[in-house]
């Protein structure tokens, strides 16, 4: 188990990415710490192109260095830390590649409106474009167990994904709801009852959970609205979905929740990749 962790040296704290990480996964989990500074714009500044791109480098260059030094100054020796200067996320999937990493971690809390789009960029093209399952973080990692919604359509796919969270061995769970959702003309409500109950013992005893910490929901409407209802009712501190599923849930799905989640969404959320 790898986990790249996109970071902000800005802040003299632990970043809140990290602190996610070993939340939910624990302290012995490798971590890289990872931060790319972008080449600054320096095509209104100069006359001669060379001249403007060398400054963009060396400026560039110069603001890594700090940034890794920062860096180092925070990372628990268990930690390794890299600095790259490019597009972050070029960049950022890159290296998630070259690590073999299996999860990519990036906070995405809205400090500004900038900051905010340029967070939820990364995000959404790590929810599209890597390979790896990704953890999108707002906000500091609560200091109760984790109240944990796992969105499910019951396919092929949403099957193998709990397999691979089952496989990240998660530690900082503590209520688990297992949520389906179908439309009007499907699943008859006994059948999507039972089923979702038993992917929820199944996989509450594969985290270890007692049964009184886990439980299915099922309701009938549009998947998004139907989750959004469960993380509200449950007050869940984290979204735990696959990254794509079948016909309508995954149009709706992929489409709505795992980019909303990205860029404008009001809880973390763990989308599997498998």
């Amino acid at each position: 188990m790898r986990v790249l962790v996109g970071v902000d040296p800005v802040r003299p704290t632990e970043p809140e990415a990290a602190q996610w990480v070993t939340g939910l996964l624990g302290e012995e989990v490798p971590m890289e710490w990872f931060h790319v500074v972008p080449l600054p714009n320096m095509g209104l500044w100069a006359i001669e192109p060379m001249v403007a791109a060398d400054m963009a480098e060396r400026m560039a260059e110069q603001l890594a260095s700090h940034a890794e030094c920062a860096l180092r100054r925070l990372a628990p020796e268990s930690v390794s830390v890299r600095v790259r200067v490019g597009n972050p996320m070029v960049e950022i999937l890159g290296r998630a590649d070259d690590l073999a990493a299996e999860l990519v971690a990036v906070e995405a809390t809205q400090k500004s409106p900038m900051k905010a789009a340029w967070l939820g960029s990364v995000a959404r093209a790590l929810v599209d474009g890597a390979q790896q399952s990704v953890l999108v973080t707002r906000g500091s990692v609560p200091r109760h167990p984790l109240r944990v919604v796992v969105a499910t359509d019951h396919s092929p796919y949403a099957s193998r994904a709990l397999s691979a969270l089952v496989a990240l061995q998660p530690k900082g769970i503590g209520q688990l709801t297992v949520v389906y959702a179908f439309p009007e003309s499907g699943d008859p409500a006994g059948q999507a009852h039972a089923r979702t109950e038993a992917v929820a013992q199944e996989l509450g005893e594969a985290l270890g959970l007692a049964p009184e910490q886990w439980h299915g929901r099922v309701e009938s409407g549009v998947p998004f609205d139907v989750i959004e209802a469960t993380l509200a009712d449950t007050d869940a501190d984290l979204l735990i979905l696959g990254a794509r599923g079948h016909g309508a849930w995954e149009r709706l799905t992929l489409g709505s929740i795992s980019h909303r989640a990205a860029h404008s969404g009001s809880r973390s959320t763990l989308i599997l990749r498998v």
